[in-house]
């Protein structure tokens, strides 16, 4: 009988907040949130795998002044062309792509091996790993490296 008392606390608290989310997002121009936004620089990508990509990139730089963000986001992939997931798919052309570029305390060369990692771990099926030394290891590798795959 608690439990059922309890539960039902849950949902009416859950309610609760679902109608004050839904009141906050009816108060908001979303469209122009997203679009000064990194978020919105992502949703631009129709491909699922450049999405990823993107995401990855601009959640990993953003901190501080969006507009910076944005512009700095704007130049990577700039580099890196049209389809960012496929650039990582060649680890020597993203890391010649980004040469030379930074934000803050990233320099290309981090922005590279985050994509190009991203790639190589990627369990997509049909996807290979990116070309590169020791192209041959799939993503089981990526598990047993990473810290949280530890076994």
């Amino acid at each position: 009988m608690k439990r059922r008392l309890a539960l039902a606390r849950d949902d009416e608290r859950l309610a609760r907040i679902g109608r004050t989310l839904d009141a906050v997002r009816a108060s908001t121009d979303v469209a122009t949130r997203i679009d000064s936004d990194p978020v919105g620089i992502v949703r631009r990508y129709t491909e699922s795998e450049d999405q990823e990509v993107v995401g990855l990139i601009a959640s990993s730089i953003a901190f501080g002044n969006v507009k910076t963000i944005r512009a700095k986001l704007e130049e990577a992939l700039q580099r890196l062309g049209p389809s960012p997931a496929r650039v990582a798919d060649d680890e020597k052309r993203v890391h010649a792509a980004m040469r030379g570029w930074t934000h803050r305390v990233f320099r290309g060369e981090d922005i590279a091996r985050l994509a190009v990692g991203r790639a190589f771990c990627s369990s997509r099926p049909g996807r290979s790993a990116p070309r590169s030394r020791g192209s041959s290891q799939r993503r089981e590798s990526c598990v047993r490296r990473s810290p949280a795959g530890r076994r």
